[in-house]
């Protein structure tokens, strides 16, 4: 049942709606400046807009800069969005360097190792490539000249 169900059901007994009205407004300490207040609402915690524009903020360090800042929430850890970006790319970045030196490694091993020779489609010169490529001109010039020479 809702408030208003509730209030029409027992409109002939003013000690239960009274009661209710305890329950749903009851008196409340206002976070910020203390004063008790009737709540308008069952998550109220400050007695005007003011106070709760005004409430208690926490003052924190940058966790890359170091320098203080007002926290807007608790899961606040950076002074503005430069500084979660610049400790991302380093977090992410560090790991990437890693991946990519070692891939890197790898791959010019196998890039060296595994070399063919090709005749360009368009000019007849014989060139090396990769072995798992599928490029049949020399150069972007050969390969621009052949689609031309087709149309």
């Amino acid at each position: 049942m809702n408030r208003r169900e509730i209030m029409l059901a027992f409109k002939d007994h003013p000690k239960i709606i009274e009661e209710y009205a305890k329950l749903w407004y009851s008196e409340v300490d206002c976070l910020k400046c203390g004063i008790s207040f009737v709540k308008k609402q069952h998550n109220q915690r400050y007695c005007s807009i003011k106070c709760r524009e005004q409430k208690i903020k926490r003052t924190l360090n940058c966790s890359l800069c170091s320098k203080p800042f007002v926290a807007k929430s608790s899961s606040h850890a950076y002074c503005s969005l430069v500084c979660q970006e610049e400790s991302y790319r380093q977090r992410k970045g560090s790991l990437r360097r890693k991946q990519r030196k070692a891939f890197d490694k790898a791959s010019k091993k196998k890039f060296l190792t595994e070399l063919k020779t090709v005749e360009c489609s368009f000019c007849s010169v014989e060139y090396e490539q990769h072995k798992s490529s599928k490029s049949k001109f020399c150069s972007d010039f050969c390969r621009k000249s052949a689609r031309k020479f087709k149309e």
